[in-house]
């Protein structure tokens, strides 16, 4: 992993939350109050172009939020089978326009402000879909440790994280609309 360069619009979770899931700031503004305390429940990682974020298989424990950068998604030859497969958060679609590993192509491009992972994450099974970085990025996860801590804690917290996945439910539904 390395330190995100070159890309000046990164933007936080609150802001990504509310500028492209339309979550009430009130809602927005709860949440970085929640961090101020020091209870994070997401963590941010950055990535190098090109690096895994996860891989198809793996065991789905959160859900990410792109705060800067891009991320490409890859279905490999298991996923693409025949059916029409699910792919978590809105994108943009690129049709399969190049290969970007030998075992997967690149089914969409996400940028700034997508959420991705999140229907493994609801569903609680293991990955259907790799995801690597399509340039320097940095994402935010929110695991499910985190989540469930902040459910513990604070309730009405957690109402405004399962209306975030709700909202991104919509948003999904709605990019399939248009594909």
């Amino acid at each position: 992993m390395s330190i995100v360069d070159g890309d000046k619009s990164r933007i936080s979770l609150s802001t990504a939350f509310t500028t492209f899931l339309g979550l009430e700031k009130e809602d927005a503004a709860a949440l970085v109050e929640y961090e101020k305390g020091h209870k994070a429940f997401h963590i941010e990682t950055s990535y190098s172009k090109g690096e895994t974020i996860f891989s198809s298989r793996d065991q789905s424990d959160g859900f990410f939020v792109i705060l800067q950068g891009s991320i490409v998604v890859l279905l490999d030859d298991a996923s693409r089978g025949g059916t029409a497969t699910i792919l978590s958060g809105g994108g943009i679609r690129v049709r399969n326009r190049r290969r970007i590993t030998e075992s997967g192509k690149a089914s969409r491009v996400q940028t700034v402000g997508s959420v991705f992972g999140f229907v493994d994450y609801v569903l609680n099974r293991s990955r259907t879909f790799t995801v690597v970085a399509g340039k320097n990025c940095l994402v935010a996860k929110c695991k499910r440790s985190g989540l469930d801590e902040l459910k513990r804690e604070n309730p009405n917290l957690d109402r405004i994280v399962d209306k975030v996945l709700l909202l991104c439910s919509v948003v999904e539904l709605a990019s399939l609309e248009h594909r």
